[in-house]
């Protein structure tokens, strides 16, 4: 079959081995007859039923009845993947081949894609290939589709780590593959060897982009590649068939194994090489599959291993490199241990963390849990912890070995590769201890633990990681416990007695105001006494991504800062800080925010009342604008900011005193609050507190309106602790309407917020507050209004006057369209005795269609009829004609056998006068002695 045949028929052949895919073949017919590409016209299904013991055949069949033209079914006894296919083969009369997997399929332009690509590039390929996505069990896009980065040429010369493997999400000139077979030796590696055999022809072949190849990966683990692993042919007899085929392929045809081939083999091999267990059980098996592993990899270079970016476990990759080379050794320094293979570093002592599963701080003692993942055995290697006393007494603490059935070690190939070196640490702590403690690694090359001599040991320090389990982290590095605290800083854990509690616990809520948050910070840690007493809590409403390396910084630097997030992204400042207030754990607690700064001696100052029984402390306040201005405040006359408030824990736990979380700041309604329900308030009159004038008023509408809330709710709490100080109400309310009146927010927002506050002010008349305080901010509301009606009002009459201008107008133009509209309403019936009779029209060109519909259908049947007689007609001339070129061929053997009869006649004829004149001559002679001898043969008859 040539090329030009092939052609002549269809544009693809699809060649589909079926067994046992009752459930999915559907999808992968379909996905063929639905292409973009015409299936009738373009494309020849083979089909070829593998033995299969479900539906697969009945419904293979079905599919044949609908396309008879296009569709052959085969059946075989089941012989596997290979044989179907190249029994389908045989069938083939399209002009390209793709042999599919019948649980797959293909996106809808496929084949109209390939075959543009084809025709543009037939002189340049054999193969083109697509794109593979799993899907099902698996949904992801195969490792090897970097190369479809666009529709091309690959050059496998020129770019040789480019492997293919797949037949399926590949297309192949019919007559080139015609020369090849699948070979049956092998476990799903027929496709590879028959690809990479006929990519020798030309060295390139092309990918398309713009189409997918779906790869079903079951969820019941029942398809061929799932299951070969666990058998045994998928070892040595894989090695031999497959590897050992193609190098030696390579080197008869070519006299080495290319760069492409090497890259495609050292892909391919890894995943037989990750194989945790080997099943052989003989030695002889053994010793075979390992001749053979080493002969392919002697064929392969240490660059497609090790520089192969498709081979991506960087702990496989090792093994892999120490299988090329075939050998370990270890070379020793100072304070580390490698481990080599040929030149290449397969391990270092040194080179990794120490990952710390629990850190557990006890009364009496600390215990540590861990892991060392490394290539050096378990039993080289010793973790303990070091025990250093402030007063320098050393004290080490051997760890003991931890087996973990979900944490095991690293086996390729039935050896063990990389180590989980678990171990845990009990080191005994006392009541008054001060200590660091150290992790320490060592090194015995001997194995033996016991033997501590310097040749035979080696130790180093690795840097600490804390896993997710850990109850310490890089945002926490400090624990607590009854009788101890618990640092962790320069990468050992520091021990200290507990005192008692914290003095202060500093709340502190932060936004991205990076200056800010520097200067509070430094304040704090600039107190000339007693920072280790206080514990700062920043709350946050989300990760302040400006702030995450500098808060990370003071938490690794200092254990008693730390910052707690609120994942919701709550706009409330009231949740933040009872969020605070909840982990703080000190016996007085002060609520500041990212724009306030201490007193350097402020907790020197504090330190005497905090040992008080007072319910709360105030003390001053200054604040002051980033340039000249100071004010102190005058903390009589008002409600005092909450920052210069210092509360007693145990109050605020007992009376129940915790922020309002529905609104956005309650801090005015909270520190009222606090302070009427205080008994034993102190008052420091120092000013330790420093706050930056804040202008950022309340000018959005949100806000504003929160405001009014709070407003509300304290002159309820003041009412209800019948108190005088009402009397600080007005201040509040006029500086509200200042805020509103300055404020960008709409006119219609004001007028609402306005209304408001006039309903609140009822109230405060119904409760006799003296209205008199509030008379000039009403007078402004009352002014902001009058505007808004004057501007309104003077709109208004604008408007009216322009409508009458406009009525005038308006009154003429009626009249017009009224005379249009009667003309209207003229042409509107004329219009619809128009459509009357274009209905009665329609209705009968309806009834005309409809007859002409069934005279065409009864045509179409006749044209059909007259194509099938014709179709026979044509099959009768052409078994005729056939017939024909059998009796022509008949008639010039017989011609030919004339024309030799003739020719011999003639000979015989020529034989017949020479003989005649012979006679002739004899008997004219007059010698007797001739004629004697003649006569007496009777020569003459």
């Amino acid at each position: 079959m040539n090329d030009t045949e092939i052609s002549s028929r269809y544009k693809f052949s699809i060649v589909m081995a079926v067994y046992n895919t009752e459930e999915y073949v559907h999808n992968a017919i379909d996905s063929l007859i639905d292409q973009t590409l015409d299936f009738k016209d373009n494309v020849q299904l083979i089909l070829v039923d593998d033995g299969s013991t479900d539906n697969s055949l009945r419904i293979l069949n079905e599919y044949k009845e609908k396309y008879p033209a296009n569709i052959i079914v085969l059946h075989q006894e089941n012989c596997g993947r290979a044989a179907a296919i190249n029994n389908g083969l045989k069938y083939v009369q399209g002009k390209y081949v793709n042999f599919f997997d019948s649980d797959d399929y293909i996106s809808s332009n496929t084949l109209e894609d390939v075959y543009n690509f084809f025709e543009k590039h037939y002189d340049e390929v054999d193969l083109v290939s697509i794109p593979i996505t799993y899907f099902e069990r698996l949904n992801h896009e195969h490792m090897l589709n970097y190369k479809f980065e666009s529709s091309r040429v690959i050059d496998l010369d020129a770019e040789p780590n480019n492997p293919q493997l797949s037949s399926a999400s590949s297309f192949f000139k019919s007559a080139i593959v015609n020369n090849y077979s699948f070979p049956s030796n092998v476990i799903h590696a027929e496709d590879c060897i028959l690809i990479n055999k006929l990519l020798g022809e030309k060295h390139r072949y092309g990918v398309v982009d713009s189409c997918i190849y779906y790869y079903r990966r079951r969820f019941n683990g029942d398809s061929l590649i799932d299951n070969t692993r666990d058998n045994k042919l998928f070892f040595t007899n894989q090695l031999k068939n497959y590897y050992v085929e193609l190098i030696d392929y390579y080197l008869s045809k070519e006299g080495e194994v290319p760069l492409f081939i090497q890259y495609t083999l050292a892909y391919d091999l890894q995943w037989m090489l990750k194989s945790r267990e080997l099943p052989f059980e003989s030695s002889g098996e053994l010793d075979e599959f390992w001749n053979y592993l080493h002969y392919v990899l002697d064929h392969l270079s240490i660059t497609t291993i090790a520089d192969n970016d498709n081979i991506t476990n960087p702990v496989f990759k090792t093994f892999y490199i120490y299988l090329k080379y075939n050998e370990l050794h270890r070379e020793y320094r100072d304070d580390t241990v490698i481990i080599k293979t040929g030149d290449y570093t397969i391990d270092n002592l040194k080179n990794h963390n120490l990952w710390l599963d629990e850190v557990t701080l006890d009364e009496d003692k600390l215990v540590i849990t861990g892991f060392y993942n490394s290539h050096f055995d378990i039993d080289n290697i010793g973790i303990d912890a070091v025990k250093e006393s402030y007063g320098g007494e050393i004290n080490i603490y051997p760890g003991e070995y931890v087996k973990y059935y979900n944490r095991v070690d690293e086996r390729f190939l039935s050896r063990t590769w990389q180590y989980k070196h678990n171990f845990e640490i009990h080191i005994p702590l006392k009541k008054d201890d001060k200590c660091n403690i150290h992790i320490r690694l060592t090194y015995y090359d001997d194995k033996n633990k016991k033997n501590n001599a310097k040749n035979n040991t080696i130790y180093t320090y690795l840097s600490n990681k804390f896993a997710n389990t850990a109850a310490l982290s890089d945002h926490k590095r400090y624990l607590i416990e009854n009788s101890h605290i618990l640092y962790f800083k320069d990468n050992s854990f520091n021990i200290l007695p507990r005192p008692n509690e914290y003095l202060l616990s500093i709340i502190l809520v932060a936004n991205n105001d990076n200056n800010h948050l520097t200067n509070v910070m430094e304040s704090l840690l600039n107190q000339t006494v007693g920072f280790e007493k206080i514990e700062v809590i920043i709350a946050s409403n989300n990760p302040i991504k400006k702030l995450d390396t500098q808060i990370k910084l003071y938490n690794e630097k200092y254990g008693n800062v730390n910052i707690f997030t609120d994942n919701m992204n709550t706009l409330s400042i009231g949740k933040l800080r009872n969020n605070g207030l909840s982990y703080a754990t000190g016996s007085h607690v002060l609520f500041i925010d990212a724009d306030t700064t201490l007193a350097s001696n402020m907790v020197e100052i504090i330190e005497p009342y905090l040992t008080q029984d007072n319910d709360v402390i105030r003390v001053g306040l200054v604040y002051a604008d980033s340039i000249t201005r100071t004010q102190q405040s005058d903390t009589d006359k008002q409600i005092p900011k909450l920052s210069t408030i210092i509360y007693n824990k145990k109050y605020l736990q007992k009376n129940n005193l915790t922020f309002m979380e529905d609104v956005y700041d309650d801090e005015l309604y909270y520190t009222a609050k606090t302070l009427l329900t205080a008994v034993k308030t102190a008052k420091i009159n120092t000013n330790l507190i420093n706050s930056y004038i804040n202008n950022k008023s309340y000018k959005c509408t949100n806000n504003l309106e929160t405001q009014l809330t709070v407003f509300k709710r304290l002159i309820d709490l003041l009412v209800s602790q019948d108190t005088d100080k009402l009397d600080i109400m007005p201040a509040y309310l006029n500086n509200w309407t200042d805020t509103l009146l300055n404020s960008q927010i709409s006119s219609t927002d004001k007028r609402r917020l306005i209304l408001k506050y006039i309903k609140l002010v009822a109230e405060l008349k119904k409760i006799d507050l003296k209205t008199e305080k509030i008379i000039t901010s009403i007078i402004k509301l009352i002014r902001y209004q009058d505007n808004l009606i004057q501007i309104q009002s003077r709109k208004t009459r604008e408007y009216i006057e322009d409508n009458k201008n406009k009525n005038s107008a308006l009154e003429s133009t009626n009249k017009e369209l009224l005379k249009l509209q009667n003309e209207l309403i003229t042409a509107n019936n004329k219009l619809l005795q128009k459509k009357e009779e274009l209905i009665n029209t329609e209705k009968k060109f309806t009834k005309e269609q409809e007859q002409l519909l069934n005279k065409n259908s009864e045509k179409d049947e006749k044209i059909n009829q007259l194509t099938r007689q014709i179709e026979d007609t044509a099959i009768q001339e052409q078994e005729k004609n056939e017939r024909i070129n059998e009796l022509t061929r008949q008639v010039d053997d017989i011609t030919v056998q004339e024309q030799e009869k003739d020719e011999k006649i003639g000979i015989l004829l020529e034989q017949k006068e020479e003989l005649e004149k012979f006679k002739k001559d004899v008997y004219n002679s007059t010698s007797w002695k001739i004629t004697k001898p003649l006569r007496k043969l009777k020569f003459w008859k």
